[in-house]
């Protein structure tokens, strides 16, 4: 009996090992798969194209005030952040500058306001984009791994 339940814990163990190859390889291919990333010194996340598009790159004003119109704790967030931005820069802001209306034509007028508006609500996940192929296939090879820590968790502990 005490031979028959060793070898069954034994069986599940190397089927665990198994399934975690399987999920490691799974990964490895998803990573290989994103040439540019391994072949590259920079780290694309890092890199100046990168710091670029985000210091470049922002949303319509219409959408940014029509976001902040539906979301008055964006609007308010947007406001603290603009006052951050000024006091760095050595400037105080009157308070007829921090009116909604004011922020508004400022939005409308002002391309790196419109960028740290847009940094603001993509960091608050009011907008988000859509995980591509292979970020799906990275997501679920870790999820599958920490299902399998579960699974070997509850066999261990029964």
């Amino acid at each position: 009996m005490k031979n028959s339940r060793n070898a069954c814990n034994l069986f599940i163990i190397l089927a665990m090992i198994v399934l975690e190859l399987g999920v490691i390889c799974l990964s490895l291919s998803a990573q290989q798969g994103d040439y540019a990333a391994h072949t590259s010194a920079i780290d694309p996340a890092n890199s100046r194209a990168e710091q670029e598009a985000e210091s470049l790159v922002a949303l319509s004003a219409e959408k940014i005030i029509e976001l902040l119109q539906q979301e008055p704790g964006l609007l308010l967030q947007v406001k603290k952040v603009m006052v951050r931005k000024a006091y760095e820069q050595g400037r105080l802001l009157d308070p007829a500058d921090l009116t909604d209306e004011a922020l508004f034509r400022i939005l409308r007028q002002d391309e790196t306001v419109r960028v740290l508006a847009s940094r603001e609500i993509v960091e608050r996940g009011y907008i988000r984009v859509k995980p591509n192929r292979r970020e799906m296939e990275r997501q679920q090879a870790i999820a599958s791994g920490s299902n399998l820590a579960k699974l070997a968790s509850y066999w261990f502990k029964n």
